[in-house]
């Protein structure tokens, strides 16, 4: 580039020193600041989205939806009914709510009556300050300022849409982080406007931790929003506050909608009554929220974990400053829940084949996809329904179990399913033996199943469901992968940070070893571990003042498929001070199906991604995936991709893969399997 009197100039550079100090445009984010130190109140900033008053009761709606869609109740409710149905619904919603959403005015009292206490500041943007522009605002103003933000949207939409000013969608929203210059410093948004998870993963490009909206039109905003707000308030996880608000909504209307029902129609009413359950309903199953993100953060948590892939809402919190774009494994109550191949044989070992039973295990898969928000692993989803199937619906919507399901107390359902063994026999009431086998069974693989490292499953029915959920212990002719120790493999997902200057690097520590009750089988494995040093990333230094690093994986591992903890190292004697320069790296491990059939050979998947920025106006964006095996094997299995942000690539050589270089594929062949791991495996085969 050259300027009007032909010298070379960056203009990168000469637009930074024109606009001076103004934050509005091109101002990138401090470094090393926001999430980097934990918190308190008044770090905390609450931003409310308010469009139209933010209350639209929408009963009459609500109501002619419910009375279509109870078969017999149109024919016997007439219009007055309708009418006296509409008030005694809206005097039980004022109520519950505590009368907070009778008027726009109490509602905003209630948010602004967090401060000081819980939040340092309230910003509300109503009517003519409710528009894009202000919440830009408010939202760059408080991440300059290190400010945790909280985001709660109380307006109407559609999909990719919120209804403000001339509209919010998502390619506005993304735009918020190019022109801030990185992500926001936004750890939760809460949209009560349908369709709102169509934007869910927008507010997540821009730097959320997590965030909620409805999966399609939203008939239930006000009771649901007045409780996730009281439940986020006092202190719950944003997830469990979001799912916890609907199923009190659901189970709350059904109690009040039953009772006005019983009291209007006099002579049909209670049987109309029975038929309510609004759960099943389409227009409440439209309403069901849809969460992504990292949804175990709650209101004290102020040093925020990055965002990541895995699905725990247990994960301890990881301190980082690496701006990321990492996409969140979306955690929503519309995954369908189905029954496995093995899950179906399951039943069946305890049903009789029919065509009934093919019905019966639809109704169940129906029932947990749309009433069970609590995340479920393939052999929960499979043990429950084997014991839905044998007690049937009427049962199981009564039973504790499913009090314990919606609690996300799943430690406690194994001993529950337990109890269900009595059948009445010659008018007394027994224990079946038949019943005590098939409970035994259900708890066992609701607890452990095949992904349980500890020990061989007990009951023989687990055990078949285990080898047809790894296939790969026959294809080496030996027990199942569950006696081995390796099917699942062990990803704890806690931070690692080397850092110096202006240099960071962020990765989950990741690795695989055999099960305690393997590893006694197998004296020979002590002695048989091998480390490695593999090449990963290498940054060059092109001219004087740049900085340059060379990065290794470092870990160990041998021919039992074991693998140590992967470390990403700096290596201090190839790579200088970062002063002048930045890179920033952060590393993910992932969880994939693995493709071989000896599970020796399942690799450990890194995903990677960072900037790097040589001369201070600029910076290349890069990224990619690996993978790591027992053997020393390390190979990318996605391309390694560098993209250019900066405007003077001018001044280096070469392309941006030239300025931050991926290490070489080393894969070497898998040994044979060793003579004692082979023998304990023999010894082990169940019967």
């Amino acid at each position: 580039m050259t300027s009007m009197t032909g010298t070379s100039t960056n203009r990168f550079l000469e637009t930074r020193r024109y606009y001076g100090g103004r934050h509005d445009v091109l101002a990138r984010p401090r470094r090393g600041h926001a999430w980097a130190v934990p918190a308190s109140a008044a770090d905390r900033v609450l931003v409310v989205l308010i469009e139209n008053g933010g209350i639209d009761l929408g009963l009459p709606d609500l109501v002619d939806k419910l009375i279509s869609e109870i078969p017999g109740a149109s024919s016997v409710i007439s219009d007055s009914m309708k009418a006296q149905l509409v008030s005694g619904l809206k005097d039980w919603l004022l109520k519950t709510t505590d009368h907070l959403i009778e008027s726009a005015e109490l509602a905003l009292n209630r948010y602004s009556a967090t401060k000081p206490d819980t939040y340092g500041d309230v910003v509300v943007l109503r009517d003519s300050t409710a528009t894009f522009g202000e919440l830009k605002n408010a939202l760059f103003t408080a991440s300059r300022a290190g400010k945790v933000i909280d985001l709660v949207i109380l307006t109407h939409g559609r999909s990719d849409y919120i209804s403000a000013d001339n509209g919010i969608d998502g390619a506005r929203i993304r735009a918020l982080a190019r022109e801030y210059g990185g992500p926001l410093n936004i750890r939760s948004v809460y949209m009560m406007n349908c369709v709102g998870s169509s934007l869910n993963q927008a507010w997540l490009d821009i730097g959320a931790r997590t965030s909620a909206g409805s999966h399609e039109n939203n008939y239930l905003p006000e009771p649901t929003t007045y409780f996730f707000f009281s439940a986020w308030k006092d202190g719950q996880t944003f997830e469990s506050a979001v799912t916890g608000a609907y199923r009190r909504t659901v189970d709350d209307m059904n109690a009040a909608l039953r009772g006005l029902v019983i009291g209007l129609v006099p002579l049909a009413g209670a049987a109309l009554a029975g038929q309510i359950d609004v759960s099943t309903l389409s227009f409440v199953v439209a309403s069901r929220p849809e969460v992504v993100g990292t949804g175990s953060v709650t209101i004290s948590t102020d040093a925020l974990p990055p965002a990541t892939s895995g699905t725990s809402t247990g994960q301890s919190l990881v301190t980082t400053v690496v701006p990321t774009r990492t996409r969140a494994l979306v955690r929503t109550m519309s995954v369908p829940r189905t029954v496995s191949p093995s899950g179906r044989t399951f039943i069946q070992r305890w049903e009789l084949a029919g065509p009934q039973l093919d019905q019966r295990i639809l109704a169940v898969e129906a029932f947990l996809s749309d009433r069970v928000a609590t995340p479920l692993t393939q052999p929960q989803i499979d043990a429950l329904a084997s014991f839905g199937v044998g007690i049937g619906a009427p049962a199981l919507l009564r039973s504790t179990l499913l009090k314990m399901l919606d609690a996300g107390d799943l430690t406690s359902i194994p001993g529950e399913m337990r109890k269900w063994t009595k059948i009445r026999r010659d008018g007394k009431v027994v224990e079946d033996e038949r019943l005590l086998e098939r409970r035994r069974a259900e708890a066992e693989l609701f607890g452990g199943g095949p992904l349980s490292l500890v020990a061989v499953p007990a009951s023989r029915e687990v055990r078949e469901y285990s080898y047809q959920q790894n296939p790969a212990a026959a294809a080496i002719g030996l027990a199942e992968v569950v006696e081995w120790g390796l099917a699942a493999g062990a990803i704890v997902q806690s931070g690692v940070q080397d850092a110096a200057g202006s240099f960071s690097l962020t990765y989950d520590d990741a690795h695989r070893l055999l099960t305690p009750q393997g590893r006694l089988g197998m004296p020979g494995v002590a002695a048989a571990t091998q480390s490695y040093r593999r090449r990963f990333l290498t940054v060059p230094q092109f001219r004087a003042g740049t900085a340059h690093a060379t990065i290794d994986l470092v870990w160990s591992g041998n021919a039992y498929g074991e693998i140590t903890s992967v470390v990403f190292e700096r290596v201090l004697t190839e790579s200088s001070e970062w002063s002048k320069s930045d890179l920033h790296i952060t590393v993910n491990a992932l969880s994939r199906i693995p493709v071989s059939k000896d599970p020796r050979e399942w690799p450990i998947t890194f995903r990677y991604q960072g900037t790097y920025d040589p001369l201070g106006n600029g910076y290349v964006e890069f990224q990619g995936e690996i993978e790591v095996n027992a053997f020393g094997g390390v190979r990318w299995i996605s391309p390694h991709q560098a993209v250019s942000r900066s405007l003077s690539d001018f001044l280096l050589s070469g392309s941006p893969e030239d300025w931050v270089r991926r290490g070489p594929d080393v894969w070497p062949a898998t040994p044979t399997i060793p003579a004692e791991q082979a023998a304990f495996l023999r010894q082990n085969v169940p019967g």
